[in-house]
């Protein structure tokens, strides 16, 4: 399936995509496509944070809506993961309509 990476800055995080990204056809994603992070849940597991979210990108076939394209987990240090950390410095609350 290749690797996926989304980048916020220097950061660049794997994805676990759905389908193949890359595949010519109405569900490509080309790169360089602005994708959405949707902070889903965090787990602590001893010393570390994990956190889930799903990447999201505007659906073509709905003004307004986004689909889903990827699993994201960020893995970090105790408290490192989260709002404070490089890749949520512009973060905003948002309401999205999933299709």
């Amino acid at each position: 399936m290749g690797q996926h990476f989304v980048e916020f800055g220097d950061v660049a995080i794997k994805m676990d995509s759905d389908y193949l990204l890359g595949k010519e056809g109405p569900n490509q994603v080309r790169t360089e496509t602005r994708v959405f992070c949707l902070c889903m849940s965090m787990l602590q597991l001893g010393q570390k944070n994990y956190l889930f979210s799903l990447v999201l990108k505007e659906s073509s076939l709905l003004t307004g809506t986004f689909e889903r394209i990827s699993m994201m987990k960020n893995a970090g240090a105790k408290g490192c993961v989260y709002l404070n950390s490089t890749i949520f410095c512009r973060a905003k609350t948002r309401t999205v309509v999933i299709v």
